[in-house]
């Protein structure tokens, strides 16, 4: 209960910081739209600020104000694609993802390199919305098009092997996740999420690989111990191996 009690005080605590420090961002924003009511950052900015305390409709507003004095605003735009989602408004968030990638994106592209973030984010919004709404086609699709973008960033791939899982699909999702650690070998959410997905389907292999490279990382170790402390406990109960139960124990002890 002590415990329990001193979390409790700690996550109030924050959430009260929190608050005053976007108290202090929206006075501060709201004087400077004051003085440069025309200015598509401050609008912007006041956007991002009453998004982040859930006021969407002023946070609407101020995204759509900025695009009105920037239409080529990308952030802004983003941001209003990105608070029609949260206020669980699919139709206009996807509508809003749909205008970034067709017209707002191509005009701000400054390097190839950034073009292809940007398409790879907006990409990743717009599944989800899809996915939300129950677009299971669609969502997929744009994440295999954010995957085809998104050069070194595995983003996409973890999100699509995610919903598949989530979907109970997750023989699909072990090849995707493999692409995942060829752009990054350590990531630890790809890999274990791939021995989630190996265990589930008894792929013996790609779970020794997930737990193997866990146990290669330093966030990830003691999360890889736990997955081999478990998997030689499961053995030693299906083989009746005391001497296989001990060492489970050893291995749990060490994580």
């Amino acid at each position: 209960l002590l415990v329990v009690l001193v979390l409790a005080g700690a996550l109030g605590a924050r959430t009260i910081e929190r608050n005053r420090d976007f108290e202090n961002m929206d006075t501060l924003f709201t004087a400077a739209e004051q003085v440069s009511p025309d200015s598509a950052r401050v609008q912007y900015q006041l956007g991002v600020v009453h998004a982040g305390q859930q006021l969407f409709t002023k946070a609407e507003e101020h995204f759509t104000r900025a695009l009105q004095i920037s239409k080529e605003f990308i952030q802004a735009a983003i941001g209003l694609g990105d608070v029609y989602a949260a206020d669980r408004n699919w139709d206009k968030a996807i509508d809003v993802y749909n205008n970034i990638l067709t017209n707002l994106a191509p005009a701000q592209q400054s390097t190839p390199e950034e073009f292809d973030a940007i398409s790879n984010l907006v990409l990743r919004n717009r599944a989800r919305a899809k996915a939300a709404k129950g677009d299971v086609v669609g969502s997929k699709a744009d994440f295999e098009q954010a995957m085809r973008v998104a050069k070194d960033d595995p983003s996409a791939h973890i999100e699509l092997a995610q919903t598949l899982i989530a979907r109970g699909q997750n023989a699909d999702a072990i090849p995707i996740l493999r692409s995942a650690l060829q752009l990054a070998p350590q990531n630890v959410t790809a890999l274990y999420l791939l021995a989630k997905a190996a265990n589930s389907v008894n792929d013996g292999q790609a779970y020794d690989e997930a737990v193997a490279g866990l146990q290669k990382t330093e966030n990830g170790k003691i999360m890889g111990l736990v997955l081999s402390a478990e998997k030689l406990y499961d053995e030693s109960a299906t083989e009746h191996d005391t001497a296989k139960r001990h060492q489970a124990l050893d291995v749990r002890d060490e994580s």
